[in-house]
């Protein structure tokens, strides 16, 4: 994606085209699944061309982008949260949350019935979006593979 693709989807969704929102949103679209405000934040430090943004910036961005509905909460664990794409995050899409090494997997081959959802629709209720998170330990850290490894590597993907 290029910025003037960024600048036309910010402006459809009323939101003013800055380049820190821009850089942000970029940063964003290069996202696999998902990702925490502090992961963001790196991540735009470590992108040498693009403009500057401060951690606050960040997560006051997250918060307009969610408004708008260009991000939803994927996972929130503890006091962390953790953010997707709306177009990358399928309303069936759980994930798995290691508590030894923190790191967050997508679990893309693990559906959900729809059948569920449709079950409750019928009962009156409006179901918007589905928050599902599994906590254990993760395949390295149940065999003992690993040791919590800090903030580097924090998301992986399991499909």
């Amino acid at each position: 994606m290029n910025e003037n693709t960024a600048n036309d989807i910010l402006r459809s969704k009323g939101l003013a085209a800055t380049k820190q929102r821009v850089a942000i949103f970029l940063k964003i679209e290069e996202c696999n699944c998902h990702f925490t405000a502090g992961e963001l934040h790196r991540m735009l430090a470590e992108d040498k061309f693009r403009e500057r943004v401060d951690l606050a910036t960040v997560y006051r961005t997250i918060k307009t982008f969610e408004r708008a509905g260009l991000l939803r909460c994927v996972a929130e664990i503890g006091s962390c949260r953790y953010y997707g794409r709306i177009d990358n995050c399928g309303f069936e899409h759980p994930h798995f949350y290691c508590r030894k090494c923190r790191r967050l997997f997508c679990l893309k081959t693990m559906k959900l019935d729809s059948k569920d959802i449709e079950n409750l629709e019928k009962i009156g209720f409006e179901p918007q979006f589905l928050l599902l998170t599994v906590e254990g330990l993760c395949a390295q850290c149940s065999e003992g593979g690993h040791s919590k490894n800090g903030q580097d590597d924090r998301t992986q993907r399991s499909d």
